[in-house]
């Protein structure tokens, strides 16, 4: 059981916390940032991603690679590799193409999704979809003004405007992962300061609050997603590094959970532009 709840744990952080890798600010954004996060329950360590995002006038690549590390590779071998690439155009995430492939053991799960400004032009599942009479069917319209689940976390910033707590939290992401479609709801809810070691990020983060909201693809009696709506501790910490075009890039992610706090926290932040590191 134990084991079975904190891998549906670093499933759902991968898929709205890992996902969130450093996002470009504007069209002009060019340059590149690599991270290492470490995923924890309370005190014990569970694993570890790497995040790679090159940005080039107009156009981004993302990588992330986890593993399941420490005491957690008793009860599972699990390691993924997620990859999206797109657009930003008139302040808005244009997503071309969005790839998973995990594994644990000898099962693989993988999603392959084509896309043109924000509708799903095609897509590969594996495992395909299953029937359930109970799940909320996903129509035509459910596939269009949509982002990939790492896309979603590209912020682009208000043109001109203030960087502050309203303008890095306070949006709504429409996601598609390929089975589901969901809006990830964030909010500000404070400024907090942070210190790292070597390589990581010393300064101020913009506090986010998150709220899960499923829209189809879902089945609604499914414990996972019953505790998901009902939990609201979810937070985000994004670190706006500086530079002519600021980045957000998440700090920490973390859940409560009945066994501890599920977390994502940033051990090493690096780009290639040294002015965007904060100290």
């Amino acid at each position: 059981m134990l084991a079975r709840r904190v891998r549906r744990g670093i499933g759902a952080l991968v898929a709205i916390g890992l996902v969130a890798v450093p996002g470009g600010a504007a069209e002009r954004a060019t340059g590149s940032v690599s991270a290492l996060y470490a995923l924890a329950l309370g005190p014990f360590r569970l694993g570890q991603a790497t995040a790679q995002s090159v940005f080039d006038e107009g156009g981004y690549a993302v990588t992330i690679s986890g593993s399941v590390a420490g005491l957690a590779r008793l009860f599972s071998d699990a390691h993924a590799t997620l990859s999206s690439n797109g657009r930003l155009s008139g302040g808005k995430v244009l997503p071309q193409s969005f790839l998973l492939d995990s594994w644990e053991g000898e099962s693989y799960v993988g999603v392959r999704m084509e896309l043109d400004r924000g509708a799903v032009t095609g897509i590969e599942l594996v495992p395909p979809l299953e029937e359930d009479p109970d799940r909320v069917p996903l129509d035509p319209p459910h596939r269009r003004g949509v982002v990939d689940p790492v896309s979603a976390f590209i912020m682009p910033l208000p043109a001109g405007g203030p960087l502050d707590g309203s303008s890095a939290c306070n949006r709504s992401l429409p996601v598609f992962d390929g089975w589901q479609r969901f809006d990830l709801q964030l909010y500000f809810k404070g400024v907090r300061d942070v210190r790292s070691g070597q390589y990581g990020y010393t300064g101020p983060v913009f506090v986010c609050g998150a709220r899960y909201q499923p829209v189809a693809g879902h089945n609604p009696y499914d414990d996972s997603v019953q505790q998901m709506l009902a939990n609201d501790s979810l937070e985000i910490w994004l670190a706006a590094l500086g530079g002519e075009v600021p980045y957000l890039v998440p700090y920490y992610v973390g859940l409560d959970t009945d066994f501890g706090t599920l977390s994502v926290r940033a051990v090493r932040l690096i780009s290639s532009d040294q002015a965007l590191v904060a100290r």
